[in-house]
């Protein structure tokens, strides 16, 4: 649907379970952003405010129905009507969902739960994601300059990037390799006064850190664990990056026996790390020790 408008709603696609993706038109440049049913207000400009450079990539499959945004003759409300195009391997999306830390449910710190100490990290709920079940928020500290809301998440002040905007960088890259190998992102927390403070994550319902499996009666790492653990890192390194604090902590087995990663605040290119091959090895070593350590 053509439009005048630089900032503009053009289509909807309706995924069958995770929600709705929008297609907009910001700054006449086209941009994809995931939002839930629940905050899908058309026509609600609000939801493309902003514009960083933080992306996804998307592959739709067969059924989901593209729906476009457009006004009956005689008509001022919006409307929306089947759109006969294939989407697939879109990119540019990016975390418009923003969300303040004082609406969230249910915020539980981690703590002795996982075996941390810091209560940054949290389950929580959020009455906008209700289908997203319970979800993970982790908050980082920040600077006192760091941008007031509305300014780009990622802006540098006085040439320091804060630890959010780096692992949310380093996260998001892991996410696009489509390996996997991290939880999803959904979106960014907010704390009114201080813009963003931290982001959404998926929980993996049944996931356990091998911390705190090491903490549960009878529990013995398996073959299949460790094969799993290597499998991960590898998939990591071979798309050039190195996670700069592999522990127990930091490695969680899911319920299918697969391996995931988190905490990527101190993930690098593998390139960037002076010599590449010893890194990555060393790194191996840390993953094949991690039974050691548990």
């Amino acid at each position: 649907m053509a439009s005048a408008n630089p900032n503009s709603l053009l289509s909807v696609v309706d995924w069958p379970a995770q929600g709705i993706t929008v297609r907009v038109r910001v700054d006449n440049l086209i941009r994809y952003v995931n939002v839930t049913r629940e905050l899908m207000q058309i026509p609600d400009l609000n939801l493309v405010q902003g514009d960083d450079p933080t992306v996804l990539k998307l592959d739709y499959p067969e059924g989901v129905k593209c729906l476009e945004l457009y006004k009956a003759q005689g008509s001022e409300q919006l409307s929306l009507r089947p759109l006969d195009v294939e989407l697939k391997g879109i990119t540019g999306i990016f975390y418009s969902l923003q969300l303040d830390y004082e609406s969230f449910e249910n915020v539980v710190p981690w703590s002795g739960k996982f075996g941390g100490t810091s209560d940054r990290i949290c389950t929580a709920e959020h009455p906008a994601l209700k289908s997203y079940g319970e979800l993970i928020i982790k908050i980082s500290e920040l600077p006192d300059n760091w941008p007031a809301p509305g300014n780009s998440p990622f802006a540098v002040r006085k040439n320091y990037e804060s630890n959010t905007a780096l692992e949310i960088r380093m996260h998001r890259a892991i996410v696009e390799t489509g390996l996997g190998i991290a939880p999803l992102i959904y979106g960014l927390v907010t704390e009114q006064g201080r813009g963003v403070v931290g982001f959404i994550m998926e929980r993996i319902e049944g996931a356990r850190s091998f911390l705190e499996l090491s903490k549960m009666e009878g529990y013995k790492m398996t073959g299949e664990d460790k094969q799993a653990c290597r499998d991960a890192l590898k998939k990591l390194h071979d798309s050039g990056f190195l996670h700069g604090d592999i522990h127990p902590g930091n490695v969680l087995r899911c319920p299918d026996g697969s391996v995931k990663l988190i905490d990527f605040q101190d993930t690098t290119k593998l390139m960037d790390s002076g010599d590449p091959m010893l890194a990555a090895s060393q790194e191996d070593e840390r993953m094949m020790s991690l039974e050691s350590w548990m």
